[in-house]
C-alpha cells in the first residue's frame, strides 16, 4: 500500500517532484474474521459522475469480495501496531509508535517505501522560530476554513498547528546529524485572492538531488524505525481488514492468493495507504473533476488506487461528509505567470492573478480545457517587479527559499524545453503565434489589442487584475504556453474523529482502526488549499507521529 502524502510532494526515488515534474511529467458492513479478498472490477463503472453521484449506478467497491478462504491464510502474526503503508504518513507512525515501546509491523504493497517532493508545512519549528517567523495561526484557520467551503473538521487545523512544529523538530533532529537540512520556501501568493503562508520546509542536502532529498529523509527514518525492532513487510499487499461482528477491527490479511498471512494488532491498526487517485472509476464517483486534468502525475503511477479507501468502507467505516478534494497543480506545460490567459477561441477568461491550482482549473472550465499564458519577449523583466505583492509556484521559482535572490534560469530552462516539446511557442508575429496555437488570429489579435489597451489606462475594466500586474503584450518575439494540469492526489478519505479514530455512518467509531494520510478524511475539502504549501506531506508526519504514540501509550510533549 501506499503512504498518503503529496502537494507537489512530487516523485518517489524513481519519481519527481515539481522540477522533476517539469522535466519529464509532459512525457508521460461489518465483515467475518476470516475477511476477504479485495479484486477491483467486480462491477460496471458508472455512466457519469453525475448517475455515480445519485446512485444510479452501483460502484463496484459496495460490494465486498468474497472471502479469503481459511487454508489459503499460512501464517498469523501477533504485534501490537499493524501500519498498513509505508510512506510519510506510515513511516512517521511505525517509527513513533516504535520509540514509545510498541511492537509495530508495516505491510507495504509496493518493495520499499514511497517518497516524493521536498515540502513539508509546519508551524513554530525551530527553523522558523530562529528566522524570527510568526504565523497568524487563526487568520490562516480561518483561510483553510475558506478554501474547504466548510466542510471540514476545524478542530484537526488546530490540532496540526499545535504540533507540527514539534514534529518538523523531531525529523530535523533525524536528518541533520546525516547531512541533511531545511530551508523555508519564499515562493509563496502574497495576492488578494487569498494568501500562502511561509510554512514550508525545503528538505535539502541528501545524496541524490535536491529535489529528491525526501527520499533522504525517509530513508533516514525507515534506518531508525528499523532500529527500533519495526518489522518491514514490503511486497504485501493489504487486502481485507479483520473484524467480527460489529466489534473492533482486529489486524488485516494480506499476502499474495494462496499464502495470506493474519496480521493481528492488539493496539490498533493504521491505514496509511494514500489516495485514490490511479483509480478512474473512483475518481468518477468522488471527484469527477480529477477526470478532467490533462495528466496524473503521482509517483508511482498507477500504484495508489484506495484500497485502505475500500477495505474501511468493507469493515464497516463512512467517507468524510464534505466534498473531495483534489490536488492538482500546473506541471508539464508552461508556467501560468499572471500573463494574460487565452482559451482555444482566442479570448481571455479569466483575471491571472492567481496561484497555479486556481490558474488550471480556471482553463479546465475552457472549451476543451485548453488554456493559453500570452507575453512578450519583456516577460523576464516583468516577474521579479512583480514577487513582492504576487509570486508563488510557477510564478516565482517554486524552489526558491528564503534569503536567496530570484534568478530568471528556472523559468527560461522550462520555456525552453516546452518550446522544444511543442508545449509553447515563439513567434514575432501575432498571426504566426496564433497559427501555432490553433487559435483564430482575428480573436487572439482583437484580445491583446484590447489588453494592451487596459494596460494603458490602468484599470483591466474587464476582470479586475491588479494595474501593479498590467503589462503590454507589444515587444516581438512574442510567446504562448500550453498550461497544463496534473492531478498529484485526491486528499480526501475516511470519516475520521480528532484522534484519526475511523468512524461509520452515526458518527461512531469502529474501533481498532485509524487512518492518517490522503486516506483520512475531514481536513480537506473541495480543492486542496495552499494556504499552507506543503500541508499534506504536513499532515503526513503530524498525525502520524500522533496516532503513533498514542497507540504506544504516550502523547507528545
Amino acid at each position: 500500500m501506499m503512504g498518503g502524502q503529496a502537494k507537489g510532494e512530487g516523485g518517489s526515488r524513481a519519481g519527481m517532484n515539481r522540477r522533476g515534474f517539469l522535466k519529464g511529467a509532459a512525457a508521460t458492513g461489518g465483515v467475518g474474521l476470516a475477511g476477504g479478498l479485495g479484486i477491483m472490477g467486480a462491477g460496471a463503472p458508472p455512466a457519469s459522475a453525475q448517475a455515480a453521484a445519485t446512485g444510479a449506478c452501483r460502484p463496484s467497491w459496495e460490494t465486498p469480495p468474497p472471502p479469503i478462504p481459511e487454508g489459503e491464510i499460512k501464517d498469523t502474526v501477533r504485534t501490537d501496531v499493524v501500519v498498513i503503508g509505508a510512506g510519510a504518513a506510515g513511516m512517521a507512525t511505525a517509527l513513533s509508535a516504535a520509540e514509545g515501546g510498541a511492537k509495530v509491523v508495516v505491510i507495504e504493497k509496493m518493495r520499499q517505501f514511497s517518497a516524493r517532493g521536498f515540502d513539508v508545512a509546519a508551524v513554530d519549528s525551530r527553523l522558523q522560530k530562529q528566522m524570527g517567523i510568526k504565523i497568524d495561526v487563526p487568520q490562516a484557520i480561518r483561510d483553510l476554513i475558506k478554501s474547504g467551503d466548510k466542510q471540514i473538521k476545524e478542530e484537526l487545523y488546530w490540532i496540526w498547528t499545535r504540533h507540527s512544529g514539534k514534529v518538523m523538530d523531531w525529523l530535523l533532529d533525524q536528518v541533520e546529524p546525516e547531512g541533511l537540512y531545511a530551508k523555508l520556501s519564499d515562493a509563496q501568493y502574497k495576492g488578494p485572492t487569498y494568501f500562502e503562508y511561509p510554512v514550508t520546509h525545503h528538505i535539502l542536502g541528501g545524496p541524490h538531488t535536491k529535489d529528491a532529498a525526501f527520499f533522504d529523509a525517509m530513508a533516514i527514518m525507515e534506518r531508525n524505525a528499523k532500529a527500533k525492532g519495526v518489522d518491514f513487510r514490503y511486497r504485501a499487499k493489504a487486502e481485507r481488514l479483520v473484524r467480527e461482528g460489529k466489534g473492533p477491527v482486529a489486524g488485516v490479511i494480506a499476502g499474495t492468493p494462496g499464502n495470506y498471512t493474519r496480521y493481528l494488532a492488539s493496539k490498533g491498526v493504521v491505514l496509511a495507504t494514500g489516495d485514490y487517485g490511479s483509480d478512474k472509476e473512483m475518481l468518477r464517483h468522488y471527484c469527477p473533476i480529477a477526470t478532467l486534468v490533462d495528466i496524473n502525475v503521482y509517483t508511482p503511477l498507477g500504484a495508489n488506487v484506495g484500497e485502505g479507501h475500500k477495505m474501511g468502507l468493507w469493515a464497516g467505516a463512512a467517507m468524510q461528509k464534505g466534498t473531495h478534494a483534489p490536488m492538482i497543480h500546473s506541471l508539464g506545460g508552461a508556467w501560468p505567470y499572471f500573463f494574460l490567459h487565452v482559451n482555444k477561441r482566442g479570448l481571455r477568461y479569466q483575471n491571472e492573478d492567481l496561484g497555479c491550482q486556481a490558474a488550471c482549473l480556471g482553463k479546465m472550465m475552457q472549451p476543451g480545457g485548453v488554456g493559453w499564458t500570452v507575453y512578450d519577449s519583456n516577460f523576464m523583466k516583468y516577474v521579479p517587479q512583480t514577487l513582492r505583492i504576487g509570486g508563488g509556484f510557477f510564478w516565482d521559482n517554486p524552489d526558491r527559499n528564503v534569503g536567496e535572490e530570484w534568478t530568471p534560469e528556472a523559468g527560461l530552462e522550462t520555456l525552453e524545453k516546452n518550446i522544444r516539446e511543442g508545449l509553447a511557442f515563439r513567434e514575432d508575429t501575432l498571426e504566426g503565434l496564433a497559427a501555432k496555437m490553433k487559435v483564430p488570429a482575428d480573436a487572439l489579435k482583437k484580445t491583446v489589442a484590447r489588453h494592451n489597451e487596459l494596460v494603458k489606462k490602468g484599470v483591466d475594466e474587464d476582470y479586475g487584475k491588479r494595474k501593479e500586474l498590467l503589462f503590454p503584450i507589444d515587444t516581438p518575439p512574442f510567446y504562448a504556453g500550453l498550461m497544463k494540469s496534473a492531478l498529484l492526489a485526491t486528499t480526501s478519505g475516511l470519516r475520521i474523529d480528532t484522534g484519526c479514530a475511523v468512524l461509520d455512518a452515526d458518527d461512531e467509531p469502529l474501533g481498532g482502526l485509524y487512518a492518517v494520510g490522503n486516506v483520512q478524511g475531514d481536513m480537506f475539502a473541495v480543492d486542496y488549499p495552499t494556504v499552507f504549501p506543503g500541508l499534506s506531506h504536513g499532515r503526513c508526519l503530524t498525525f502520524g507521529r500522533l496516532v503513533g504514540l498514542r497507540l504506544a501509550g504516550k502523547e507528545l510533549a
